[in-house]
Formats: structure tokens, C-alpha cells, sequence
């Protein structure tokens, strides 16, 4: 799921009593295409809300507000204060919250959404505080990589939205809490539906050339044009005019994700060490800077060819979405 940076929005009455979610699709509803949708998060309630996450309901990822910063975080029990400290190698810690809502605020992004088997399910999971409740969970930037707590007034005043200068400046605190022993975060459900307008040739007639009436999983690679059909374990790409099975694929609906989202002629891919002489001769390898293997970057012409030799030696391929820009394909044993 693709995003764009949250834009911030003045806060407008706390009327509803709860935290609500308004999707709207602002592209063609195309059946299969990747569909660019905008979402509304506005805290409706008279309490502070700390956003953790928005996913499809049940998936491990999404869209995250509780992130890692590079550097190392370190707790001063005697000042009841953290120190970031930025050229120091990080622990890996998600320390920080990007979307701390006052009582009315609201934040908005833009994600990238499959136009499938809809309507889809989403869950946003947040934590709900009062301001005394508040004032002992969060941690506000004081200058030179400090962060202290803040009471009364002047947590008040430091949560006010200042959308006339950076709105989003106030906004990056320490919140130690994201992950509780006695306590769980919230979920607030919301269902995304749209009326989608079919193609030419649809997922009935690709699975009439395959020879089956139904199928274990279905996705569209809307980049080539090419249906993506999985039946027990065997799985094709299939359009009017070709059939092309696949090779093994851990996690199918990232994966023509990743690839449809990308706007790089080329894609990265890793081979890890076990694989690259089968590749050495087509492809230009260099060393992974992580020692993981080897990296290459296949040209999209060449793309399907690549899946079916990749298929031919007996390879999986993955996903990889953490860490490296914007991801890369993983082929291994």
C-alpha cells in the first residue's frame, strides 16, 4: 500500500464522539487498475488520539505513524527524559508517533488500493488519552535531541495546531507505550466500496482459458495488462493473448503491487548467493551492500522472460518492501 506524507488540516468542533474515517477514490474505477484513494482521519472525540497504523484488516502492514528515526534513543531515569542522538547506530527502536490528534484535528493521505474484490476492510489502530492521561505517555522535543514531558497549560499550548506556520512541526513526540502488556490499542473499522467498471477481458474469460471455474486467489498486474490467477499451487498470468505460468511467488498481492506502484523503468532484484551463476551470463550483478547476495536491475521489456526462467531453475521469488527506498523482488532457493 503506497502513501503520500499526511497533510494536516484545522481543527474543526469535536462533535461526533468518536474517530472517524472518510475514503474517497480520486481515480478511474477501473477493475484491477491501482486505485489512488484519499482518506480522512478526524478525532471526533473530546480526547487526545495517538494514531499507531492503518492496514487491511488482518495484514501485518500498512500505512505506520509509530516509525524508527535513524540514531539511538537513551532514557535518563534521573531527568525522566530521552536523548536522540543521530550519529549514533539505532537500536531499531519505533519510539516516535507522527499523528498526535487534538479533540477536532484531523490529518489526510493518499494511499494506493487494488480496485478488487471489493468492498475491502480497513482498520486504523490508535490509542484514546485525556490530557492528564496524556501528559504522563508523550515525551515533546525541547531542542538538541531532547525530549521531556510537558503539563497544564504548557501541554496544552505545545499540542495547539499552528497551521499558519509548520503544522506538522509540534507534532513528532516520544510515545514509549505503542506496545503494552496491560493495555491494547483501539481499532476503528471502515469499509471501502466503489462501483467498478469492468474490462474488456474479464476475470471470468481468463479463468475459461485456464480451463477452471474458480480460483484459490486472483489479482490484475495492471502494468502489462495481465490477470493473476492462483489455483492450488500453480499460478498464471493471463491476458486475451498469452498465457504465462508463474513462478513460486511468496506473497502474491505485495508483489504485483510493488510492481505496479513503481515508476522506475527498471527493478531492483535480489539474488541471494545460492542463485546468482544462474543469472551471471544474462544479467550485470553487483554485491549487495547488506552481504545479502547479489543485486541486478531487469529492464520491464525483459520482465516475463525473466519470471519464466526464473520459474524454469525452480526459484521463488518475494518481496522485499522494508528498507531499500522502494523495495525490491527477492529470488531464492
Amino acid at each position: 500500500m503506497g502513501c503520500a506524507a499526511p497533510e494536516r488540516t484545522p481543527p474543526t468542533p469535536p462533535d461526533s464522539g468518536h474517530l472517524e474515517i472518510v475514503t474517497r477514490l480520486e481515480s478511474d474505477p477501473l477493475e484491477g487498475e491501482l486505485g489512488q484513494v484519499h482518506v480522512r482521519i478526524r478525532n471526533g472525540t473530546p480526547d487526545y488520539l495517538l494514531l499507531l497504523d492503518f492496514k487491511p484488516e488482518g495484514m501485518p502492514s500498512g500505512l505506520r505513524w509509530q516509525i524508527i528515526r535513524p540514531g539511538t534513543v537513551t532514557y535518563d531515569v534521573t531527568t525522566n527524559t530521552f536523548h536522540h542522538d543521530r550519529k549514533k547506530s539505532s537500536r531499531k527502536q519505533e519510539l516516535f508517533n507522527l499523528a498526535l490528534l487534538a479533540p477536532g484535528e484531523e490529518i489526510s493521505f493518499r494511499t494506493r488500493i487494488r480496485l478488487l474484490h471489493l468492498p475491502k476492510k480497513y482498520e486504523v489502530q490508535y490509542f484514546r488519552y485525556n490530557r492528564e492521561q496524556l501528559a504522563d505517555r508523550i515525551y515533546l522535543p525541547e531542542g538538541n535531541g531532547r525530549y521531556a514531558r510537558c503539563e497544564g497549560e504548557e501541554l496544552e499550548a505545545r499540542l495547539r495546531p499552528d497551521t499558519a506556520a509548520s503544522p506538522t512541526s509540534h507534532r513528532m513526540v516520544i510515545f514509549p507505550f505503542a506496545e503494552q502488556v496491560n493495555a491494547q490499542p483501539l481499532r476503528k473499522k471502515t469499509l471501502f466500496r466503489e462501483n467498478l467498471r469492468p474490462r474488456r477481458f474479464p476475470l471470468s474469460s481468463a479463468l475459461e482459458k485456464l480451463g477452471l471455474r474458480h480460483a484459490d486467489q486472483t489479482s490484475y498486474f495492471s502494468t502489462l495488462g495481465l490477470w493473476v490467477v492462483r489455483s492450488k499451487k500453480k499460478s498464471w498470468l493471463v491476458s486475451s493473448s498469452r498465457t504465462i505460468e508463474l513462478p513460486a511467488i511468496r506473497n502474491e498481492e505485495p508483489f504485483f503491487h510493488y510492481l505496479d506502484a513503481r515508476d522506475h523503468p527498471k527493478i531492483e532484484v535480489l539474488f541471494q548467493k545460492e542463485t546468482k551463476t544462474l543469472f551471471a551470463k544474462q544479467l550485470p550483478l553487483v554485491s549487495d551492500p547488506d552481504g545479502k547476495g547479489y543485486l541486478a536491475f531487469v529492464p520491464q521489456e525483459i520482465l516475463l522472460p525473466f519470471f519464466e526462467r526464473v520459474r524454469d531453475f525452480g526459484l521463488t521469488m518475494d518481496v522485499d518492501l522494508g528498507g531499500h527506498g522502494s523495495g525490491r523482488l527477492v529470488v531464492s532457493r
